[in-house]
């Protein structure tokens, strides 16, 4: 956890420090809005162009050579459903390529690959020291916390931030270290870059009944800016998609847009950090405010939708901080009582959190943000108010916040409770068991023959594309086998496909006759079956988060149970005795080198039937039962043998 943290914190470092060393060494200036205010206008237009053209030839080379990075969403689908990984090579691709749009006057933020890369030191420090899946995770989001944190200085959001947006839930095991991460995390950045809050200290108050009823305005509209910047960036990626160009000149392109704007707004470029600092300072008035309210949404547009590499998060602040000093400036000119700079700041603050509530559905970050990374407490009542309404007035006009449309994106669903989205994200590829698939011309003779050699109960056949019957051991074994094939006796069954997810398994299971269904590609041929066994597994390993078997144990009837841990990746069970070894002596050691299992008990004679040592057993019994523990790969082989026959 700490090597996380302070690994994730020094990348955050040095990407702050690495953009503002370039842009002086590029431009004589270490903001990159200050130099591009005193750059001619030829190069004002070429450097942001030039910039994304080397990101976006970085990303590409990337591509081809690591996985495919998806931003914070991977960090999310890692960290909740357990699925995936955070490429750490990637995530620092990501980030040298968002450097190289940023300090050239990209409209970028640069917490996207902070976030990833954080997460992704999380997942490398645990497969370096062998780690479980599940503690593995809890690294993976102390890194996202840590490079959160790092990023802006704001221990307490970064918590929220992965409370928030990417579990959706409060764990005490991942609250603790995440909380440790970052506030490690803000030390280390506050000793390398400076203890001041992000925006420097503020001293607002919003102290008549007037102010503070007028600050409340700032929630929906603050939703309604949200949703249309989210809006204005799905439909940038629509268009984007249709410019038949490379990765790279897409974003060279993207970064010209950006140069245009710039001539004569240079407050749009970088990630809007120092424009914001004049925002609530209260020194951006006029029609220079109205302009950059419409400007920057389509500066970042023009750079993310076009294939830069950068997140959105610190540009919606800057939207939320242009919208607060517009309406603060109507309202002052309309005759609110105040002193103009702080109160034009005051509203730019609580516009900024509102912005990012609606945009990331998350209140009590968005809360906790603005006064961290302002240094004042004064507004928090406001702040609430606002971010909450915000909130709600999103959720009403667009369901998704942008991380959860990010995650819709990528094919996995989003909304609803998180036992909702770990359910969704089971298919049914991901529980298909082996099926017995005969000819549909063999003889029903032929077909109860082979269910009693394979130990199956159900036998499939694909009638024609799409058609499929079955028939079980029961119905032959009371039926006249004489006659007849298994295409004309077996009953229809409607499949379902890979795709389906757990809760419309569960509900087509609900109704099957024997506790499954056949799974059909898109040609119809039947691929295996999915179970209630198999569905209430999956159930068991996706929303408990099982990723180590936890198994209770009663050694003597005057003690209670206690819950034994097992070795990453093993199981105990109980199976069915293998046909082959009836009439034989049991021998657990030759077992367990031939099957990979460790045989406990024997229990013969059915349920009721008491459980026996496996080296007292002696002969095994057709019917057998055993109580094994073993790798979970040797219990799948034992039971797929056998279980399917070519069609003739």
């Amino acid at each position: 956890m700490v090597i996380t943290s302070a690994l994730a914190a020094g990348v955050a470092v040095v990407v702050r420090g690495g953009i503002e060393r370039t842009s002086e060494l590029l431009f004589g200036e270490r903001e990159v809005v200050a130099a591009f205010r005193t750059l001619p206008a030829w190069a004002a237009l070429v450097a942001p162009a030039l910039g994304a053209l080397l990101g976006g030839l970085i990303a590409s080379a990337a591509a081809a050579r690591l996985p495919a990075s998806h931003g914070v969403g991977d960090v999310m689908e890692s960290v909740v459903l357990g699925r995936g990984r955070v490429s750490l090579r990637a995530a620092l691709a990501k980030t040298i390529s968002s450097m190289c749009a940023i300090v050239s006057g990209g409209s970028l933020g640069r917490e996207g690959p902070l976030i990833q890369v954080g997460a992704a030191l999380g997942g490398a420090c645990g497969g370096v020291l062998g780690m479980s899946p599940s503690r593995t995770r809890i690294l993976l989001a102390t890194g996202t916390a840590a490079g959160f944190a790092a990023a802006y200085n704001t221990p307490i959001a970064a918590t929220l931030f992965v409370i928030e947006i990417v579990t959706g839930v409060v764990a005490l095991e991942v609250v603790v270290p995440v909380v440790v991460g970052a506030a490690l995390a803000t030390a280390i950045s506050r000793i390398t870059l400076g203890e001041m809050p992000f925006y420097g200290l503020r001293d607002y108050a919003l102290v008549t009944p007037q102010q503070l009823a007028s600050s409340i305005v700032l929630g929906p509209l603050g939703g309604l800016a949200g949703v249309l910047f989210m809006q204005m960036l799905s439909g940038g990626e629509a268009l984007f998609a249709r410019v038949k160009l490379p990765r790279a000149l897409r974003a060279g392109l993207g970064g010209l847009i950006v140069g245009v704007i710039a001539i004569e707004l240079p407050a749009v470029t970088g990630n809007g950090a120092e424009a914001i600092r004049e925002l609530l300072d209260g020194r951006v008035v006029g029609l220079a405010l109205l302009a950059l309210l419409v400007a920057k949404p389509l500066a970042t547009t023009a750079s993310v939708s076009s294939g830069s590499a950068g997140g959105v998060f610190t540009p919606s602040m800057f939207l939320g901080a242009s919208l607060g000093a517009v309406i603060a400036s109507l309202l002052a000119t309309g005759g609110i009582d105040a002193e103009r700079e702080a109160f034009v700041g005051s509203f730019a603050l609580i516009g900024m959190a509102a912005v990012v509530a609606a945009t990331t559905h998350a209140p009590l970050m968005a809360t906790v943000l603005a006064f961290e990374m302002s240094g004042d407490y004064a507004l928090v009542l406001p702040l609430l108010a606002a971010t909450s309404l915000a909130t709600a007035t999103a959720r009403v006009m667009r369901r998704e916040s942008i991380y959860a449309a990010e995650m819709r994106r990528k094919g996995v669903p989003w909304d609803g409770s998180l036992a909702h989205r770990l359910a969704r994200a089971v298919h049914a590829r991901d529980v298909l068991e082996q099926a017995l698939v005969l000819p549909r011309e063999m003889p029903l003779s032929e077909v109860h023959a082979e269910l009693s050699a394979r130990a199956a109960r159900v036998a499939y056949a694909t009638v024609d594309e799409g058609h499929v019957v079955a028939v079980d051991f029961r119905t032959l074994a009371s039926a006249d086998t004489r006659s007849g094939t298994l295409g004309e006796a077996g009953a229809k069954v409607d499949p379902i496909t890979p795709d389906d997810d757990l809760p419309r398994m569960s509900e087509r299971l609900w109704d099957a006759e024997w506790g499954e269904l056949p799974v059909v590609d898109a040609r119809g041929e039947v691929l295996g079956i999915v179970t209630r066994r198999g569905l209430l597994g999956a159930m068991d390993r996706e929303l408990l988060q099982r990723d180590l078997l936890l198994t209770r144990m009663t050694w003597s009837d005057a003690e209670p149970g206690r819950l034994i841990e097992l070795p990453r990746g093993h199981r105990i069970g109980a199976i069915d005795a293998p046909e082959e070894l009836v009439g034989h002596v049991l021998d657990p050691i030759a077992v367990r080198r031939d099957l990979g299992l460790w045989v406990v008990a024997v229990r013969t004679g059915g349920a009721r039937a008491p459980w026996r040592d496996s080296y007292e057993s002696g002969a095994v019994v057709a019917g057998d039962r055993w109580l094994a523990m073993g790798p979970r790969e040797a219990f799948e082989q034992l039971g797929q043998r056998t279980t399917r026959l070519p069609a003739a």
